[in-house]
């Protein structure tokens, strides 16, 4: 498997392997569609929800074919209102938790993070969903290599905040981080934080949607994130 480099990441690429003074010592995942393969349960919620806030039913391929991100398709096309979006999203949350027993990692992430763990990166999640739920995931599917989790609110805003709340207490600066995610709004939050992003293809959003944002990084197969940092 070969990794993508967009034209941004080749300096970056460059900076690494002849800079030693600064390397990559942390990295930030996502957690549903990137670590978690959460995504047909979220579309199932969501689609449960379908009658109670008048919107239509929702297929991954619609949600990929648009690239877009969940929130900007909730808002404009299934029309959940702004002012509804936040009741609408805390009671997918609270479905997740009773949904989160039946939840898998995608296939060979598990092997991925194991694997960086025994390396000594520290690893961390950034996450809308609720902690516990994260927390029981990991329990559940033996994962529990992650220093800590953060929950952020589920706009652009309040996960770049996160971000840069994690740099802050963890004392790791953003060149110092890889970021990773299966979402726009992942790749525009970590611009925001001023941290690079590695976009995965196998979760929320299209590979065309994902590129159309400039990632620093595409990946089709969390085995790559291993090839992309040696």
């Amino acid at each position: 498997m070969e990794v993508k480099f967009t034209q941004a990441s080749v300096a970056f690429v460059s900076f690494y392997r002849y800079n030693k003074t600064i390397m990559v010592r942390a990295l930030i995942f996502d957690f549903d569609g990137t670590i978690a393969n959460s995504m047909p349960a979220i579309i199932e919620m969501i689609n449960s929800l379908a009658n109670e806030f008048r919107y239509k039913k929702l297929r991954k391929e619609d949600m990929q074919q648009k690239g877009r991100s969940l929130n900007s398709i909730l808002a404009h096309d299934l029309g959940v209102s702004k002012f509804r979006l936040p009741f609408f999203l805390l009671k997918l949350r609270r479905k997740m938790k009773e949904a989160i027993v039946n939840v898998r990692p995608v296939p060979n992430m598990k092997e991925v993070t194991i694997s960086l763990y025994k390396k000594n990166y520290s690893l961390y999640i950034l996450t809308y969903n609720r902690v516990d739920n994260v927390q029981r995931f990991l329990e559940n599917n033996e994962m529990e290599v992650f220093d800590k989790i953060y929950s952020s609110s589920p706009y652009l805003l309040g996960k770049a905040r996160t971000i840069k709340k994690l740099l802050k207490e963890q004392k790791i600066t953003p060149e110092e981080v890889l970021y990773i995610g299966d979402d726009i709004n992942d790749i525009k939050a970590a611009k925001k934080a001023g941290v690079k992003i590695v976009a995965a293809t196998w979760g929320a959003n299209s590979k065309r949607g994902l590129e159309n944002h400039f990632p620093e990084f595409i990946i089709d197969a969390p085995r790559e994130l291993l090839s992309l940092i040696g």
